[in-house]
């Protein structure tokens, strides 16, 4: 029986650990942070823009503040993340970064956005156990 539900994890699990090697390689050689975050953004956003034509209905110039606090709070993750590549080891760099979906679940019930329910622990402690070491 093949379990499709499962490939998509292992496809991003196998695919970050590459990435994390090759960011960590361009570092080595030379490459910034900021330039490196500068492709990676460009890259991306070209890739989203195929989604554009799915979208419905943009939010009003009121929320515009939004996106802007999370886009600002993304790039600011990232250039910690390629930061860490860069000047640590990716063995180490890359479980303690797993750490993160702990953090999360921590935060979300901290902050009282939502209550998290017991699968859900579950599944981020499994996330932590099985982050690439």
């Amino acid at each position: 029986m093949l379990v499709t539900h499962l490939i998509f994890p292992l496809a991003s699990s196998l695919l970050y650990v590459v990435a994390a090697m090759f960011l960590k390689q361009a570092g080595t050689l030379g490459s910034s942070i900021w330039r490196t975050a500068l492709v990676c953004n460009w890259v991306t956003a070209g890739l989203f823009l195929c989604l554009w034509p799915l979208g419905g209905e943009l939010p009003g110039w009121e929320l515009a503040y939004e996106p802007v606090v999370v886009g600002c709070l993304f790039v600011g993750a990232q250039l910690l993340t390629f930061l860490a590549l860069k000047s640590g080891d990716v063995s180490v760099a890359t479980p303690v970064m797993g750490c993160k979906v702990v953090l999360v679940a921590l935060f979300t019930t901290a902050v009282g956005a939502g209550r998290v329910a017991a699968p859900l622990w579950i599944a981020a402690g499994l996330s932590v156990v099985a982050s690439p070491a």
